[in-house]
């Protein structure tokens, strides 16, 4: 069945002392395309210079470029480490008139997007440029002024938990706000099933689970990876302590197990970031994909013989998602329980530890809910 999706643009805005973190946002994109945008028929489309322009002649490079992408974006992106950038006419980096041409786009418009992150990680003393430095202080000063709220990260790892969390909000809220805006939109599908209506068939609800199936699949998929990566990464950990232990007779020296706590915090942080990430779309998502499979195995119950080859395969179907869900659950149980035992060895460790068991808690009670809703269907 043909599908129609809504594109929205990324402008990525930044001086080249960031390209990592220039990369991994094409990372973070494409994963969150599969999971939260492919469930609001929403597509993320990275613009950067590297990929969207072309050799031409300007007044200077920079005007190039201005020509070429011409403001054509919904979201703008700024990065800014250790340089503030070369220069172009009229502005002291390129960045920084990208930025003023997006605020002046904002001002028109606000459902232009502005995020702009700095990043707080030391720079080698032979990379330091105190001018580079004093411009971007100045930068911040000045746009915090004109109502900029920007966000700091520490590392390439903050950035892309930080960024994904960020963008699936943005989704989030971009697919509310559409609905409310335009019902017949093509997010009309959100708003029709937020209570299923009784003039609602047999046959509409089946084409709309047909169609949602696949998206809810990838999404349970998605988390069932994260959980796996995050049980081998600290089930690596404690292999790594207890080796050092056995090593040292015990006596193992504290900065050497303090960095594997640690490093181990940073993964729990990282997978408590990407269930926040997901968190919103999950409740919203399953809750009314399984309203919709409650109501079809009502119509079913009530009008059909169960017996029927049709009925027999949709509630081996349900059944079949209910012990994928069930499954998915019992695993997430099983490291929430790990998680809860383990000791307060450091401030980084304990602080993981509540932001990754509070955001546990919600998708477990998600699922606790989407079990009982399937029980109902299939007794």
């Amino acid at each position: 069945m043909p599908r129609t999706e809504t594109v929205l643009r990324i402008f990525v805005a930044s001086p080249g002392d960031v390209a990592d973190e220039r990369q991994k946002l094409e990372e973070v994109v494409l994963e969150v395309n599969q999971i939260v945008g492919s469930i609001y028929s929403i597509r993320l489309e990275l613009v950067r210079w590297e990929t969207s322009t072309s050799p031409a002649m300007g007044i200077e490079p920079q005007d190039v470029i201005n020509r070429q992408i011409d403001d054509d974006y919904d979201i703008f992106v700024g990065i800014m480490w250790s340089r503030f950038g070369t220069a172009t006419n009229g502005y002291d980096s390129g960045t920084e008139e990208e930025f003023y041409r997006a605020k002046e786009r904002h001002d028109i418009d606000s459902s232009v997007d502005i995020m702009f992150y700095f990043k707080d990680e030391p720079i080698a003393p032979s990379r330091v440029d105190p001018d580079q430095l004093k411009k971007i202080n100045n930068f911040k000063e000045k746009t915090g002024g004109l109502g900029l709220y920007y966000w700091i990260f520490k590392d390439i790892d903050d950035f892309e938990r930080t960024f994904r969390r960020h963008i699936s909000d943005r989704i989030t809220k971009f697919a509310k706000s559409s609905v409310q805006k335009s019902p017949n939109n093509i997010h009309k599908f959100a708003e029709k099933i937020k209570n299923v209506e009784e003039d609602v068939g047999l046959l509409d609800l089946l084409a709309n689970l047909e169609a949602e199936s696949p998206k809810f699949l990838t999404l349970m998929e998605r988390l069932s990876e994260k959980t796996d990566w995050i049980n081998e990464r600290v089930n690596a950990h404690t292999a790594s302590v207890g080796k050092l232990n056995s090593e040292t007779f015990g006596a193992a020296p504290r900065e050497f197990l303090t960095k594997i706590i640690n490093s181990s915090a940073d993964d729990m942080e990282e997978y408590a970031s990407y269930i926040d990430s997901i968190k919103s779309l999950f409740s919203e998502y399953t809750n009314k994909f399984f309203k919709m499979v409650v109501e079809v195995g009502s119509i079913y119950k009530e009008s059909f013989d169960r017996e029927s080859d049709e009925i027999r395969e949709f509630f081996t179907n349900v059944k079949n998602i209910d012990d994928n869900v069930n499954a998915a659950k019992i695993a997430m149980e099983e490291f929430r329980t790990a998680i809860s035992s383990l000791p307060r060895m450091t401030s980084k460790i304990t602080k993981a530890k509540r932001h990754l068991l509070a955001s546990m808690n919600d998708i477990i009670s998600e699922m606790n809910q989407i079990n009982s809703l399937l029980h109902d269907t299939l007794n």
